[in-house]
């Protein structure tokens, strides 16, 4: 079932952060539809012992009802634009992935923190066929796990709500 009014967020986590060239962004993005067949939205970070998770609200500003794919393409970039290595795990879709247009689909990501906003990735991009929108923040992600201290894998799964 698809719901017909607009999303409702949480209200923003605000954080403390350590002294980082990276700013943590504290409010939500909302997808607005302009040019292309896709538009993106981002609540902020959210931190919770160890863990990031980060909802991303995907709406279909296109004229026919479209599906999402299972696994988008999310691509992890460093302070220098260096891709980061990630393994994503994605999980089976809690709902199905076609999207009646003005609508959305949220993909709820999670991943084990790296400890510190300059270490692993700053910026996340994710792309589904050629629309695309790239996240800036205090990401934690990529490079050593700061819980188990094993590389990063993260994971990803679609929903109706974030």
């Amino acid at each position: 079932m698809t719901s017909t009014h607009e999303p409702t967020f949480r209200a923003p986590i605000t954080t403390t952060a350590p002294t980082t060239s990276s700013p943590i962004r504290t409010t939500t993005v909302s997808a607005t539809c302009a040019d292309g067949p896709w538009a993106f939205g981002f609540t902020p970070v959210e931190p919770a012992l160890g863990n990031r998770y980060l909802s991303v609200q995907v709406r279909n500003c296109g004229p026919r009802a479209a599906a999402v794919p299972a696994q988008p393409t999310v691509t992890v970039r460093d302070d220098s634009g260096n891709v980061v290595a990630v393994q994503w795990d994605w999980r089976p879709p809690r709902a199905g992935l076609t999207v009646r247009p003005g609508h959305d689909r949220w993909l709820r990501l999670h991943w084990h923190t790296s400890g510190r906003c300059d270490r692993g990735g700053t910026s996340l991009e994710i792309a589904i066929g050629p629309a695309k929108e790239r996240l800036e923040d205090c990401l934690q992600l990529g490079g050593l796990s700061e819980v188990t201290g094993q590389p990063t894998t993260a994971d990803g799964t679609w929903g109706l709500a974030p």
